[in-house]
């Protein structure tokens, strides 16, 4: 006997992946709520203060639930800001029952989005020698949060192996997809890809170290510290040159000495 009874129609129904609904991470509630937000046409935006109105349900509550989609991977609040008048919305939320599509399609694309439309720095470039200062650390970030510990260079433990430390720096996400855009990485070339991020990071030409690794890896990204770093040394030396050139030419105008002394 059948216990559980589909409806078999080809028209007005939703279809939702079995990994979201049978997630045990998340609550019941939160499934609710993703399986409704899901049924809604491509275009719809999510209110959460409508949505308190609509289904009689605390404001805090509808945010909870949001927040433990988000936190799961399958809500994501667009940092675009939005200039909006009073009383209309300027905050925006994107949904997906498939982590990997809402990551790629949405997150990854506004990361990048936002590092290339960062303005360039008017500080000292940094130097290209990384520093390798601090061992990794043991908590493993989250992708809401910001990456405010990883300030400095990482360096090779002998002791650790790769997957350590793709779990120590990058969150889970980010580690599945710098793995399937770059299956080959090494330990220490994922040492050297991130630090060169980092300083990108310093300099100002990325807000994002996870999107500069990720396209820094599939060969999308260019160092602009790098070549800064090789024009400002340049620019030294030649300014350094110069000066005492001009010394030079000024000390034999002015004291009057023949060529040799």
């Amino acid at each position: 006997m059948e216990y559980i009874l589909k409806n078999n129609s080809k028209s007005n129904f939703t279809s939702i992946s079995n990994a979201f609904l049978n997630d045990t991470d998340l609550s019941l509630s939160a499934k609710g709520l993703g399986s409704l937000l899901l049924s809604k046409p491509k275009d719809w935006v999510v209110n959460p203060h409508q949505l308190s109105k609509e289904f009689h349900i605390g404001r805090d509550t509808i945010r909870k639930y949001i927040n433990e989609l988000i936190v799961n991977g399958y809500m994501y609040k667009s940092k675009y800001v939005i200039f909006a008048k009073k009383g209309e919305q300027s905050v925006f939320y994107h949904i997906s029952d498939c982590k990997e599509k809402l990551y790629n399609e949405v997150i990854l694309k506004e990361m990048e989005e936002q590092s290339l439309q960062l303005p360039l720095p008017v500080t000292e470039s940094p130097s290209t020698d990384l520093p390798l200062t601090i061992t990794p650390l043991t908590e493993n970030p989250s992708l809401t949060k910001d990456n405010i510990y990883k300030e400095n260079n990482i360096q090779k433990n002998t002791t650790t192996n790769l997957d350590d430390y793709l779990n120590t720096y990058l969150d889970k996400q980010t580690k599945a997809t710098l793995l399937k855009v770059f299956p080959l990485i090494s330990l220490n070339k994922f040492i050297k890809l991130y630090n060169r991020c980092l300083e990108e990071k310093k300099a100002g030409y990325t807000n994002n170290i996870n999107a500069c690794l990720i396209l820094a890896a599939q060969n999308r990204w260019t160092f602009r510290t790098d070549t800064q770093t090789l024009t400002s040394t340049d620019d030294k030396i030649s300014k350094v040159l110069t000066s005492k050139v001009l010394y030079f030419e000024s000390l034999y105008k002015e004291a009057g000495v023949n060529y040799n002394e």
